[in-house]
């Protein structure tokens, strides 16, 4: 059996002041690339938390003025809300690889796509329907000392020594004002 395929090595993120939409983004946009980045490791995994979903209710009535159809309003996002590869660019005995990223990424801009341009009115999303953030309904839940919490499971490279694996990560640089003063930050044994 090959010990790389699984975690050795984790953290747990907890905060009593945080939500769980909240631990997950910054497990996911600031501690990940920084484990990614430590020799020995191949992959970091981040379990549980809650991701966030954007839920857009149309007004019918407003719908069916417009002469717009729900199918309609879903090619509106399908066609303005992707990401696409462009190809791979070569230079300097570097590849690079080019994406197009047209991803709606805060509320205030899924509130301001326009869904429709007709030359007289421009109508957008806040226009004709309800636009909430609600957090993902999610299947595993991670509990650490009492509170939920975020689990960041840390996978070695094959022919890697894990105590000099733990040596490493006891290294690592974290930066406290990337967290909250009542954020944990708690290693754990796989």
């Amino acid at each position: 059996m090959n010990q790389s395929l699984f975690p050795v090595y984790g953290y747990t993120l907890e905060s009593p002041d945080h939500s769980q939409v909240a631990l997950r983004d910054q497990a996911n946009l600031v501690l990940r690339p920084v484990f990614a980045q430590v020799q020995g490791i191949s992959n970091v995994v981040v379990r549980g938390g809650r991701a966030k979903d954007f839920v857009v209710i149309p007004d019918p009535i407003k719908l069916s003025a417009l002469g717009m159809t729900p199918n309609s309003f879903i090619a509106v996002f399908n066609n303005s809300n992707f990401v696409l590869s462009n190809g791979y660019v070569s230079d300097y005995r570097r590849l690079y690889l080019s994406l197009t990223d047209t991803r709606v990424n805060d509320i205030e801009e899924l509130k301001n796509l326009i869904l429709k341009n007709d030359g007289n009115r421009i109508v957008r999303v806040k226009d004709i329907a309800k636009v909430e953030v609600q957090e993902q309904q999610e299947f595993v839940i991670i509990n650490a000392n009492g509170s939920n919490a975020v689990l960041i499971d840390l996978v070695k490279q094959p022919g890697i020594n894990s105590l000099i694996l733990q040596k490493t990560l006891k290294l690592v640089p974290l930066k406290r004002e990337k967290f909250a003063e009542r954020d944990k930050l708690n290693p754990t044994m796989i």
